[in-house]
């Protein structure tokens, strides 16, 4: 019998650090005014995830509220960290229709049968950049943050 490969875990949630190779935005670019029903039944679903990868190192929230988590959840399709409900819950973040659909499609419940993962999961990137590409409008400050990242660039080149 064949075994089927698991499909990737869809990553969302994830924001800008000037360390990060990704480009990723600041969550202050997405606040959104949610309906409050809707916002207490996602931050509860976020919550009751599923752990599958735990890090050495804490995420800190990037409105300066504190220590974010250093877990990520999943529910089987999707994966996020653990502190994004808390982005949903303190900030109003918005999050992709797709995985608000996905949710109220399963009730708002985390399937109970989730199987652990062996291993590392597998991750698609692409779900989460493509939709930050469509819902995020450039600001002057993402030219001025890939100005600062060449003049470093340019800078440790010459030192060295």
């Amino acid at each position: 019998m064949n075994r089927r490969e698991p499909e990737p875990l869809k990553l969302i949630g994830y924001w800008y650090n000037p360390y990060d190779e990704h480009r990723w935005p600041h969550p202050r670019r997405l606040r959104f005014r949610w309906e409050d029903n809707l916002k207490s039944r996602i931050v509860d679903y976020l919550q009751a995830g599923r752990v599958c990868a735990v890090y050495r190192g804490w995420s800190d929230c990037r409105f300066w509220c504190g220590r974010n988590g250093h877990r990520e959840l999943t529910d089987g399709v999707f994966a996020w960290p653990e502190g994004l409900a808390h982005y949903v819950a303190a900030h109003d973040v918005r999050l992709p229709e797709e995985f608000v659909q996905h949710a109220r499609s399963m009730r708002f419940a985390i399937p109970a049968d989730l199987k652990d993962e062996d291993g590392e999961p597998e991750y698609d990137f692409s779900f989460w950049a493509t939709w930050c590409d469509r819902e995020v409008r450039p600001s002057w400050r993402d030219g001025a943050q890939e100005r600062f990242r060449r003049f470093l660039r340019r800078g440790a080149r010459r030192v060295t």
